[in-house]
């Protein structure tokens, strides 16, 4: 394991660990994507997020530019 994640976990190098996973739904997903402390990982998702909440202003503004 790479020192980083032993790190977090508190653990020492050679020691046995055990796991348990459980699957995320897409909230939970979600907010691993935003929290990694990859910057491969979180840099690309905050633009998405920023991507997809400017889109739907555009759309909101549209429709009222043509309702009004």
């Amino acid at each position: 394991m790479a020192f980083d994640p032993r790190q977090a976990l508190g653990v020492e190098k050679n020691e046995t660990l055990s796991f348990e996973l459980k699957a995320l739904g897409w909230f939970g997903k979600l907010l691993w994507y935003l929290r990694t402390p990859d910057p491969r990982i979180y840099i690309p998702a905050w633009l998405a997020i920023w991507s997809v909440g400017l889109g739907a202003i555009g759309i909101v503004l549209g429709v009222i530019s043509l309702l009004g």
